[in-house]
């Protein structure tokens, strides 16, 4: 299901109840890695609203967010982008028109609203060609 790359037992620890989380940090810490290797430090933040809306990342790259969502599923379904579309409303101009989810799709895929389901193996080179 997953091929991440874990010490033995790791693949274990995302199918348990920690699984979601654990995938979530992974993939904050690959964004982070590409950040610090473009040199652009702190271009990355997390959202959440009073009303518990949140984004679990939002990359600053040329005066634009990049709303990104990060869910272990292989079944994206709309339901999921509901935060990228709520927070690109409330911060119109200055953030992307697309938003993305970065999860265990085979290939990208189309969601509506303007928003990506991209597969999590493509989010490094994704990141890296919007910081280019």
């Amino acid at each position: 299901m997953c091929d991440l790359t874990f010490q033995p037992g790791g693949e274990a620890s995302l199918m348990g109840a920690m699984g979601g989380a654990l995938f979530e940090g992974f993939m904050v810490s690959k964004a982070l890695k590409i950040l610090s290797i473009y040199g652009v430090g702190k271009s990355m933040f997390f959202w959440r609203s009073h009303d518990g809306i949140e984004i679990d990342l939002l990359l600053q790259i040329g005066g634009r967010l990049y709303p990104v969502e990060i869910k272990k599923t292989a079944t994206p379904m709309p339901a999921h982008t509901r935060s990228l579309q709520k927070f690109k409303e409330l911060a119109k101009d200055s953030v992307s028109d697309e938003g993305v989810l970065v999860c265990q799709v085979s290939s990208p895929t189309h969601l509506p609203f303007n928003n990506i389901a991209i597969p999590w193996q493509q989010f490094p080179n994704w990141l890296a060609e919007k910081l280019r």
